[in-house]
C-alpha cells in the first residue's frame, strides 16, 4: 500500500466516522484489491459511499432544522421522485412532494428526529440508503434513494413506516 492509498483509506475512515458508521476494509477486499492493484478503486468506492452518508444526513438535517430551502436542494430536479410519509397515500412528482415537506416543516409540528443503522446499496449512478428514524418513542424504518445528478447525490424517493413494536 503506497502513502496515496493510506491517505484515501484514512479519509474513508474519517468520513463514516462522522456519520457513526465504523468504517473497515472488509479483508477479502483488501487482498482483492491488493493481489489486483485496484486497491484504489476499492477505497474510492468506499469514499463514495461516505459521500453518499453525507447526502442523507443533510436530509435529516434539513428535516431537523425544519429548513424547507434545503430540503428543496436536496430533491432531484430531473429524474422522476415520489414520497411516502407515514400515514400518507403515496405522493408522485416533484412539486407535490415538496408541498408535502413544505406543509410538514413550514406548517407543520415536526418531532426531533435521530437516525441510526444507516447500510448502503449502490449500483451504479443510484444508490439506497436504509436506516432507522427515531421520533421520541417512535421508531421508523426509513429507504431513501439517491440518483446522481449534476455531479452529486439527489434524493428520489424517501419512505419511512412504522417498526413493529
Amino acid at each position: 500500500m503506497d502513502q496515496k492509498d493510506v491517505r484515501l483509506l484514512d479519509e474513508c475512515r474519517n468520513r463514516f466516522k462522522a456519520h457513526g458508521v465504523r468504517a473497515h476494509l472488509p479483508l477479502r477486499d483488501l487482498a482483492t484489491g491488493l493481489a489486483s492493484g485496484k486497491l484504489g478503486i476499492v477505497m474510492n468506492d468506499l469514499l463514495e459511499d461516505a459521500v453518499i452518508l453525507e447526502a442523507n444526513d443533510a436530509f435529516y438535517s434539513a428535516f431537523r432544522r425544519r429548513d424547507y430551502l434545503a430540503m428543496e436542494d436536496l430533491w432531484s430536479k430531473q429524474a422522476n421522485v415520489c414520497c411516502y410519509h407515514p400515514g400518507w397515500p403515496g405522493i408522485m412528482g416533484r412539486e407535490e412532494v415538496l408541498d408535502s415537506w413544505y406543509s410538514l416543516l413550514v406548517l407543520g409540528d415536526t418531532p426531533d428526529i435521530n437516525v441510526t443503522q444507516p447500510t448502503i446499496i449502490r449500483n451504479g449512478s443510484t444508490a439506497v440508503v436504509f436506516c432507522t428514524e427515531h421520533l421520541g418513542e417512535v421508531s421508523l424504518i426509513a429507504t431513501n434513494t439517491f440518483v446522481i445528478e449534476d455531479g452529486s447525490w439527489r434524493m428520489v424517493h424517501h419512505q419511512a413506516a412504522q417498526l413493529p413494536s
